[in-house]
């Protein structure tokens, strides 16, 4: 699925993608972010969808641009643009191809995108990504491009991408609303923030339209527990030690230390909340008349 291809302009979707590719040219403390990882908790959370449009919306904004597949096990970049995988990064870091040989240019609407797919799949590319052929390429293409966005492989499955996190300048958290929970995200967001990555933000996918700001408190609350800044602004550094707790557990370990009960909450229908809240006015009246209240009263509306 890509904005070029029978998605129109307009679209919730495009809109979307635009927004981000905002915040992040407009916003970010006004710092140039040269090199973006774009990354995930689990497979399937749609953080190549995001990349690869990311990568197109910098793209049509005149940026030059180059997207790379360091998923060198299940890439997928190829699939999207519909190119062979070779040349791609695991020849070049073999030695097999040079830097200019795996840099390849789309066609049609995306002649002006560039891209570098993940190559044939090869042993060990974990290994790989922390040779210094890959630091040759991240520095030639630190210098070539204006925008460079690393689609990586998922946290939760391997190390690779702990590997790179550390050559890029921010990295995009993607989180599919019903798919990931909210115990990997969390976990997945602490573990790249110990390895000293920074997280620009957190962008939330395949929000449906039925329930749209329950997805968006959700999951929002995993993130901003996760990265919750400081009063000097830096981000507060993880304990490696204590284990990552959902937040169920936290509040049951709350309750046991303090002694007071846990439950789950319970949604309040609008009826009653509303019920409630005639009743509060009720007596904040009554406050203001000087009427006593009545230890019998039930709250009740007549």
């Amino acid at each position: 699925m890509l904005i070029t291809n029978g998605i129109e302009s307009g679209s919730v979707f495009a809109e979307s993608i635009r927004g981000v590719r905002s915040s992040l040219l407009f916003g970010c403390n006004r710092e140039k972010k040269n090199i973006l990882l774009v990354t995930s908790a689990i497979p399937g959370d749609g953080k190549t969808t995001f990349a690869v449009n990311f990568a197109i919306t910098l793209m049509m904004a005149k940026h030059k641009v180059l997207i790379i597949d360091s998923d060198m096990r299940r890439g997928g970049i190829h699939n999207f643009l519909d190119v062979y995988k070779s040349p791609g990064l695991s020849d070049y870091l073999l030695g097999k191809a040079d830097i200019r040989d795996i840099i390849r240019v789309g066609t049609g609407n995306l002649d002006k995108l560039n891209f570098i797919t993940c190559g044939p799949v090869t042993n060990n590319p974990g290994e790989l990504l922390v040779g210094e052929r890959f630091k040759q390429l991240v520095a030639y293409v630190r210098s070539e491009f204006e925008y460079v966005i690393i689609d990586s492989p998922p946290l939760a499955s391997i190390d690779d991408t702990f590997s790179i996190a550390g050559y890029s300048d921010g990295v995009l958290f993607v989180v599919k609303a019903g798919h990931t929970g909210m115990r990997f995200a969390k976990s997945a967001l602490n573990s790249i923030q110990r390895r000293g990555a920074h997280v620009l933000g957190l962008v939330l996918n395949g929000i449906t339209e039925d329930n749209p700001y329950y997805y968006y408190s959700h999951y929002y609350n995993v993130y901003y527990r996760a990265t919750m800044p400081k009063g000097n602004g830096d981000f507060e550094k993880v304990d490696a030690s204590k284990p990552v707790l959902s937040i169920q557990e936290e509040a049951e370990l709350l309750a046991s230390k303090k002694g007071i009960p846990t439950l789950e909450p319970k949604p309040i229908h609008k009826a009653e909340w509303f019920k409630s809240w005639r009743a509060m006015k009720k007596k904040i009246r009554n406050f203001k008349a000087g009427v006593k209240p009545d230890l019998d009263d039930d709250d009740s509306i007549t």
